[in-house]
């Protein structure tokens, strides 16, 4: 088999071109395979898309990783409560652990927000959030006070 100088020349272009066919599954990376193979002639064309597809996806990973380091770091993007203002008992959920929910202020992407959520205790004892919860920006807390003196108003007829 002998190597035409159109392969020789995308090789030489992009040095990564065998490792991007290597390890995408899409089309134009399986065309462009065949093509380095020498089984379908002329598919230079589809080397650009495949080394477009092959860079976006080194950049999912290096994404995917630093955000796997922040997560493990406790860094982002929830640094945790500033301040606990209040607690108060939920009830057991449908596994029997104990539930809290609780109004903090969290550091969430750097920015300041009141968090309402239900939190769970796990088997170690530590307390987890779960998805149940809102967090509200301190720019909306009058809002939301709003809000809940009108929900208590509708909800005092009602016993």
């Amino acid at each position: 088999m002998t190597v035409s100088d159109p392969i020789l020349a995308a090789l030489a272009a992009e040095p990564e071109l065998l490792d991007a066919v290597r390890l995408l599954k899409t089309p134009a990376a399986v065309r462009v395979a065949l093509w380095l193979s020498s089984v379908l002639p002329n598919e230079a064309r589809w080397v650009p898309i495949v080394m477009r597809q092959y860079r976006r996806h080194q950049d999912r990973e290096r994404a995917r990783a630093a955000r796997q380091a922040a997560l493990t770091e406790g860094t982002e993007p929830w640094d945790g409560p500033v301040l606990v203002a209040h607690e108060f008992s939920r009830g057991k959920d449908r596994q029997g652990r104990s539930e809290v929910i609780r109004a903090a202020l969290v550091e969430f992407r750097g920015r300041l927000r009141l968090d309402l959520r239900t939190f769970f205790q796990a088997t170690d004892g530590s307390w987890l959030p779960t998805t149940r919860g809102i967090a509200v920006p301190l720019e909306s807390l009058g809002e939301l006070e709003h809000a809940v003196r009108k929900l208590g108003e509708i909800a005092k007829p009602h016993p």
